[in-house]
């Protein structure tokens, strides 16, 4: 069953952007946390703010992801 991107249906379009926006920013924070550590070897306040802020916006997406098939039927192959 191929998946067709219209004018009614641009979920797959959206998604493809959602992800990748997502990995551009764990690989962003993960970037700044790791040579920030490796250049003073210790964590201050604003490291655990950054974490803090980026587990917040991942949970709240998968929340939302997770609430779309809160039906079983969703889950059903067609």
């Amino acid at each position: 069953m191929a998946i067709i991107v219209s004018d009614i249906n641009e979920g797959p379009v959206v998604n493809i952007a959602a992800w990748f926006g997502t990995t551009v920013m764990i690989l962003g924070v993960c970037t700044r946390i790791w040579s920030k550590y490796s250049v003073l070897r210790k964590w201050t306040i604003d490291d655990a703010l950054i974490i803090a802020t980026m587990v917040s916006v991942l949970n709240d997406g998968l929340a939302r992801c997770w609430a779309n098939y809160s039906d079983e039927s969703s889950w059903a192959l067609q």
